[in-house]
């Protein structure tokens, strides 16, 4: 316990000082003693976001998942409030925006979902992730009933992998949406055919 103190003592120093390594390590140290010890988590966890060490966030989210009432809760709300600050430090980082448009899509929250695809579609290069974000940002659009963005988005998609079976199926909804009629159809014929290549 007098360790722990001491410990402790040490730390305050280090974060007024602004030592964001030391921090870490004195945290780390009272969680090898204590490894439920809620402020060390919680101060570890900020530590690691403002140090930009966003892959070590998960295990601490976790831990604290763990030992807390409502634990998945309260992490979900933790780790949102940090994805937040990663993505507002650094825009263009992708565990950020990763991560908050997974956290949209499970709140149900479309118009952050569509940002966060959006901004990721500008950041990734493989024809595969581009189609699969592409599709995401337009089926969030839909739902915000942004049926031209929603269209455009799918043409992006369908850009990347011309025969996406998902994208194509949607493209008939956003144009039957959008009241083009001739175009869902076309699109739907587009959709049976790919759909009669897949079972062959």
């Amino acid at each position: 316990v007098g360790e722990l103190c001491a410990q402790r003592r040490v730390l305050d120093l280090d974060r007024e000082r602004g030592d964001a390594t030391s921090v870490i390590l004195w945290q780390s140290a009272i969680l090898e003693q204590s490894p439920n010890h809620l402020p060390a988590l919680r101060t570890l966890l900020r530590a690691y976001a403002s140090a930009g060490r966003e892959e070590e966030l998960e295990p601490v989210l976790a831990s604290l998942a763990k030992i807390l009432p409502n634990g998945e809760g309260v992490a979900w709300a933790e780790r949102r409030e940090l994805v937040e600050a990663a993505a507002a430090r650094d825009p263009n980082s992708l565990w950020a925006l990763r991560a908050l448009s997974a956290h949209a899509r499970a709140t149900d929250e479309p118009e952050q979902a569509l940002d966060a695809y959006q901004r990721l579609l500008s950041l990734v290069e493989p024809p595969l992730d581009k189609a699969t974000l592409a599709l995401r940002a337009a089926e969030a659009a839909a739902r915000l009933n942004r049926f031209e963005e929603a269209k455009s988005l799918l043409e992006t998609c369908l850009e990347q992998v011309p025969d996406h079976f998902v994208a194509l199926t949607t493209v008939s909804e956003v144009l039957e949406a959008l009241r083009d009629f001739a175009g869902a159809a076309r699109a739907a014929e587009a959709t049976a055919e790919a759909a009669l290549i897949d079972a062959h």
